[in-house]
C-alpha cells in the first residue's frame, strides 16, 4: 500500500504553510482503516507536542473534507524526538552549531567514528569541528549520524 501523489502533496502543503518540514510519510496497512504516520519538525528542529496536534488535527480535517471515495485514514503526526537519525543534508542544516556523532563508511583521521561541533553544511559536505580542527567531511561517506546532547 501507497501514499497517493496527491496525498503527499496536500501533507507538504499543510506542513509547509503552518511552518514546518516533513522528514517522513509512511502509509501502514491496519484495519479498517490504514494508518497515515507523518513525522515532521521545524526547520531549526524541535516542535511540541500541541504542534503534533494541531497539525494532525488540519490534516483530519482536510481529509475529512474530500470527496468520500478518497481511501480514508488514522493519522499519526509525531516528531522526530533526540534519537532521529540525520540523513539528509537538510536534517543536517537545521542543527548547524549542535554536536554530532558521525559513522563513516571510510576511515577519516584514521577514524571510522568522529564526534564534534556541526560548523557548516555545504553542497555534498559539512564541516565537523574536533577539537581545534575543522574537518571537512562529505556527506557520501557518513554511514550514520545523530546528534548528540
Amino acid at each position: 500500500m501507497e501514499i497517493s501523489e496527491q496525498v503527499k502533496q496536500e501533507i507538504e502543503d499543510i506542513a509547509s504553510k503552518a511552518g514546518y518540514v516533513i522528514f517522513d510519510l509512511k502509509l501502514i496497512n491496519t484495519h479498517p482503516l490504514a494508518t497515515l504516520r507523518v513525522l515532521i519538525d521545524s526547520p531549526s528542529g524541535g516542535i511540541t507536542i500541541k504542534e503534533c496536534a494541531d497539525i494532525n488535527s488540519k490534516l483530519r480535517d482536510s481529509f475529512q473534507t474530500q470527496d468520500s471515495s478518497q481511501e480514508q485514514y488514522t493519522i499519526e503526526v509525531f516528531s522526530p524526538g533526540m534519537d532521529w537519525p540525520l540523513k539528509e543534508k537538510r536534517d543536517f542544516k537545521r542543527i548547524v552549531g549542535s554536536k554530532v556523532r558521525l559513522f563513516l563508511k571510510e576511515k577519516q583521521q584514521d577514524r571510522f567514528e568522529l564526534e564534534g561541533v556541526l560548523n557548516e553544511v555545504g553542497e555534498d559536505s559539512l564541516i565537523l569541528q574536533v577539537g581545534q580542527e575543522g574537518l571537512k567531511i562529505n556527506l557520501c561517506n557518513i554511514d550514520r549520524a545523530k546528534e548528540k546532547y
